[in-house]
């Protein structure tokens, strides 16, 4: 008996049979459903129709014809009806697609609206002196280099050092590489992109025409001559006003923004279940 059941189980006719049953179940159900006289009104109003030809229109260049209007708006009512009955049988409920749009619509409707109007002079001025560090040029190094190889000798190091002091030019010098043998007008992350993580600091980049080193970096052993350095420089209020005016009405809009979800939130009591188990697992 339980050999037969179990093969009645796994027979497709049945499972297509069972399948049906539900879709049939489904639309009788909403067949069935009673409609109150409101919700089965279905208006399509002059600003529907005007959006239906408009949107016709950036795509055709044109306006619709009278029957390319009407497919147009039957194809409207259509899809509101099955839009209406969706939400009727609750289909958008636990969906991620339908949860994640709603997500997005409401975050960009709580941002609305919350630019405001530019700041006034002592704002902003404020705002630019407690984020001069988002306004500062990086400082700008050009250097040269001669690399030694990952296992140069003291002596190797030495003698080099005695030839550049000597004037042999430095082409002639240490050992081959695809190294950069200038890099000009780098920033720290250029320098150390190039050479690795640290390079940069180890370079004393005010000690200017001078050969140092040596210097080791993650390819080996390194002589440098660093020809001009350019220190920080914090950029003038006057020179960028318009761009910190942006980055204040940024923020601004962020932290309302975020206060307008904190209300949102506000109205509701949320309770979290105990997690911590499920975190042992």
């Amino acid at each position: 008996m339980k050999d037969t059941i179990s093969k009645l189980l796994r027979e497709p006719l049945l499972h297509f049979i069972f399948v049906g049953g539900l879709v049939f179940a489904t639309f009788a159900a909403l067949n069935e459903r009673p409609v109150k006289q409101q919700e089965n009104l279905l208006v399509v109003d002059n600003a529907d129709l005007v959006r239906i030809a408009e949107q016709f229109r950036a795509t055709w260049m044109r306006l619709p014809t009278q029957d390319e209007m009407a497919g147009m708006v039957d194809g409207f009512v259509q899809e509101e009806v099955l839009v209406r009955e969706a939400l009727a049988l609750g289909l958008d409920h636990d969906d991620a697609v339908i949860r994640q749009r709603l997500r997005q619509k409401m975050d960009f409707i709580t941002g609305v609206n919350t630019v405001g109007a530019p700041p006034d002079e002592a704002v902003l001025k404020a705002y630019y002196d407690a984020n001069t560090a988002n306004y500062t040029l990086d400082p700008i190094v050009t250097f040269e280099q001669i690399y030694l190889g990952p296992n140069a000798t003291d002596a190797q190091i030495s003698a080099t050092q005695d030839a550049v002091r000597n004037g042999q030019p430095t082409e002639e010098l240490g050992v081959p590489t695809l190294l950069p043998s200038t890099l000009k007008g780098s920033t720290r992350a250029n320098v150390d992109r190039s050479f690795g993580i640290g390079f940069y600091d180890a370079i004393n980049v005010t000690l200017l025409e001078q050969w140092q080193g040596p210097i080791v970096s993650s390819f080996g052993v390194h002589l440098v001559r660093v020809e001009n350095f350019k220190p920080a420089e914090t950029v003038p209020l006057e020179s960028i006003k318009e761009r910190v005016t942006q980055d204040w009405q940024t923020q601004n809009a962020e932290a309302e923004k975020a206060q307008n979800i904190h209300n949102l939130r506000a109205r509701y009591d949320v309770q979290v279940g105990d997690y911590s188990a499920l975190l042992t697992q």
